[in-house]
């Protein structure tokens, strides 16, 4: 039999003395541990941002405001592109609109056509086979990544062309199409190639063709709508 004598008084406390004592520990640890959180996100709370030096004074840069636009509709198909005022179209017709430069050696037309049923691939291809037979495609056939006209999503290629004359030139053919509610738009441009780099390029530019950093290219491309289409 254990003498229960022979060992201390304290290992002689009653059960419950002892686990009282424990879960006072538990209490202490725990709130000692989240005033040490406390203290570290106090510690990394977001810092007000302060301004001080000359350049924080000085107002944003002032930039040419963007050229006042006009519109083209389309009398017999409806669709609408907006342009610079002042790069005027070189003509203008019930069904398309299209700008050609001065020396005739790169240009652009926007025209529309009923699709029957035609895909934007298919019309594209049949554009590059009726008027640029010769012409070789310079992306793979998933075509341009993100051809939309305005918010329709389409699809572009761009093309190879040699003109053979007195000397070979080599030319670049652009061609996007979109199809609406059975009616297609489709533009076309051509012009000389010109290889991409940081002096002709400020930005990316895999059509290399210099008519694509033109204004009336950019805001034409980006305006088409369809007859019945919120505009832009």
């Amino acid at each position: 039999m254990i003498n229960a004598g022979a060992y201390p008084q304290q290992l002689a406390a009653p059960p419950h003395k002892r686990h009282a004592a424990i879960w006072a520990l538990m209490v202490a640890v725990v709130v000692i541990a989240a005033a040490a959180l406390g203290g570290v996100a106090y510690a990394l709370r977001p810092q007000p941002v302060s301004c001080t030096t000359a350049s924080c004074q000085a107002p944003p840069p002032k930039v040419d405001p963007l050229p006042a636009a006009a519109a083209y509709t389309s009398r017999r198909f409806g669709f609408t592109l907006e342009y610079p005022a002042d790069e005027s179209p070189s003509k203008q017709t019930d069904t398309g609109v299209d700008w050609v430069s001065q020396d005739g050696s790169e240009g652009m037309v926007v025209k529309g056509l009923d699709a029957n049923g035609l895909s934007a691939q298919q019309i594209v291809q049949n554009e590059q086979q009726a008027d640029f037979s010769g012409a070789t495609a310079a992306y793979p056939a998933a075509g341009i990544p993100g051809a939309n006209l305005g918010y329709t999503p389409g699809y572009g290629q761009v093309y190879d062309l040699y003109i053979h004359g007195g000397s070979a030139e080599h030319a670049r053919i652009l061609i996007m199409a979109a199809v609406r509610n059975g009616l297609g738009v489709v533009l076309v441009a051509a012009a000389p190639f010109q290889q991409t780099n940081e002096s002709n390029d400020g930005h990316p530019n895999p059509a290399e063709m210099d008519l694509v950093h033109f204004a009336f290219f950019r805001l034409a491309t980006a305006s088409v709508t369809w007859p019945g289409e919120a505009a832009l």
